[in-house]
């Protein structure tokens, strides 16, 4: 009878395998939830709680961004019905000039805009207007 005890039977080696990759496959499952818990977090509800806006909505929306150097970048950004060129540095935001939005509208298509690109082609096109107050 002792003999009998010691000897296993070979459903019981497949039993303790298929446990153990039943096993991984949960871990891998619980894993995976947790990853999508964590992304619809970082995503959907971190934002509602601090309040924070997506770009393209509201009073002010950045229309097109053309980086300078490191840390130096242009921005045209349109504030209500202005069209304003602002400069960002170490140092903050500079106010550069004020742009007529019919012309900066007829110089940047709206897809180029809400991409962002093209925007040195822009400013080189309004480069030889005068400043409006």
């Amino acid at each position: 009878m002792a003999l009998w005890l010691q000897t296993r039977m070979p459903a019981d080696e497949f039993t303790s395998v298929s446990s153990g990759v039943l096993d991984y496959i949960k871990l891998l499952l619980v894993l995976c939830g947790i990853l999508v818990l964590a992304y619809l977090t970082i995503r959907h509800l971190i934002p509602r709680i601090i309040g924070m806006q997506t770009s393209g909505s509201g009073p002010i929306q950045v229309l097109a961004r053309f980086p300078l150097e490191p840390k130096k970048t242009l921005y045209a950004v349109r504030a209500g019905s202005d069209v304003l060129l602002i400069g960002s540095s170490e140092s903050g935001l500079q106010f550069l000039k004020e742009l007529d939005p019919a012309e900066f509208e007829s110089a940047v298509p709206p897809a180029e805009t809400a991409r962002g690109g093209q925007f040195a082609r822009v400013l080189g096109s309004l480069r030889g207007r005068r400043i409006s107050s």
